[in-house]
């Protein structure tokens, strides 16, 4: 089984590196928590809000489902 980073969808993983090219330390910490989890229910809510915010940017509208953000299994 995949971890939440390797299943998340690459327009928001290309979103996430450029936005975070400048604060290393949080990127690095959200990538962590997300290579460390396989079910996105266990992800902390500052994480989830992070990669909402920047649903705008990589799918053009605000997504606010969280397993949208991810490829399926």
């Amino acid at each position: 089984m995949e971890n939440l980073w390797e299943r998340l969808k690459p327009e928001l993983k290309t979103v996430l590196i450029e936005k975070y090219k400048d604060l290393p330390n949080i990127f690095n910490e959200l990538k962590e928590i997300l290579e460390n989890e396989k079910y996105y229910t266990r992800v902390p809510y500052w994480v989830y809000s992070d990669l909402r915010f920047f649903t705008k940017d990589a799918f053009g509208k605000l997504d606010i489902f969280f397993n949208n953000y991810f490829l399926p299994q």
